[in-house]
């Protein structure tokens, strides 16, 4: 496995060229296009001096602007993604498979059971991939919101979850269910108007004591068989978790059913949208990336090489 330092060179070189005078043209088509659009408005309120008249250029400006901001989100985002994420997500297995612009369907994250409920879904940057010889791998980026409406009937959206979302399907039955949760004191609320809702959420009956108290501050085991569970989550597994909320402030949760382990990790933002305002791969940026693919799946593995090798 190539170390960063190799892949960022090999980046560099390859693609540095490429993505520079992407945005560069990028930019200065934005340029032009913003003091057309200023030139016109400008000409448009000098000609027309009737409110409705000033309103419907206000509104036309508006709509020309929001289209020219989205321009930098096309040719540049996906040579991006398609050489610099998936040369990134190559060099931990170069049998998976990217697509940036393909989802995960809702069906298969409701599998999981990380939410009582949402109203709308939706997801990108698809990594699909045979691992270990013998596993079925799928990941991607998910989001979930629930709707709000207030008093005067005005509705709104508010996120649920944004991040990372992995299944991975092994050879194996798993005669239980265990669910890892953020702690029930650290949850974000549901906002009020979702209260009432039949929850479709189902939980393990029993609470698991794990034998870590760092580990019990932040997480809920939900589990019918506590001895498989304190098997499968030792001591490497649950400092595992407890260094990605001291490394990258997320808590990752898990379920494991029948042949079936998933993971979300919880992530504010896009996670391999490039940073426009940086320059061309900026190496911290970069590395992020690196860091973030390989931690997480470090973490799977180690779930995975358990689950397989424990006896029941």
């Amino acid at each position: 496995m190539k170390n960063f330092n190799t892949i960022y060179q090999e980046l560099y070189r390859t693609h540095f060229t490429t993505l520079s005078n992407l945005k560069r043209t990028t930019f200065c088509l934005q340029l032009v296009l913003w003091v057309c659009l200023l030139l016109a408005f400008f000409l448009f309120y000098l000609s027309f001096s009737h409110p409705v008249f000033r309103l419907t250029g206000t509104v036309f400006a508006i709509l020309l602007a929001l289209l020219i901001g989205s321009i930098r989100s096309t040719k540049f985002v996906h040579y991006y993604k398609k050489n610099v994420i998936g040369s990134i997500i190559h060099s931990y297995d170069d049998t998976f498979k990217y697509y940036p612009q393909s989802p995960i369907p809702s069906s298969i994250y409701c599998e999981a059971e990380f939410e009582p409920y949402f109203d709308r879904y939706t997801s990108d940057d698809k990594i699909t991939g045979q691992w270990k010889d013998f596993c079925s791998l799928l990941m991607g980026e998910v989001k979930t919101e629930v709707r709000y409406t207030d008093e005067d009937g005005h509705t709104s959206y508010s996120t649920i979850f944004s991040g990372f979302f992995i299944k991975i399907e092994f050879p194996k039955f798993l005669p239980c269910t265990i669910k890892v949760r953020k702690n029930a004191m650290l949850k974000r609320s549901y906002p009020n108007s979702s209260r009432g809702r039949k929850n479709i959420l189902s939980l393990p009956t029993e609470r698991i004591e794990m034998d870590s108290h760092d580990f019990e501050k932040l997480y809920d085991v939900y589990s019918d068989n506590p001895i498989l569970t304190m098997q499968l989550f030792t001591s490497d597994i649950m400092q595992m978790l407890l260094d990605f909320k001291q490394n990258y402030g997320i808590f990752p949760e898990i379920t494991i059913k029948e042949n079936r382990l998933y993971l979300r990790f919880s992530v504010r933002k896009k996670l391999f949208e490039p940073n426009w305002y940086k320059r061309v791969l900026d190496y911290s940026d970069t590395q992020n990336h690196y860091t973030f693919i390989h931690s997480i799946m470090n973490l799977s593995d180690s779930l995975l090489n358990n689950i397989l090798e424990v006896e029941w």
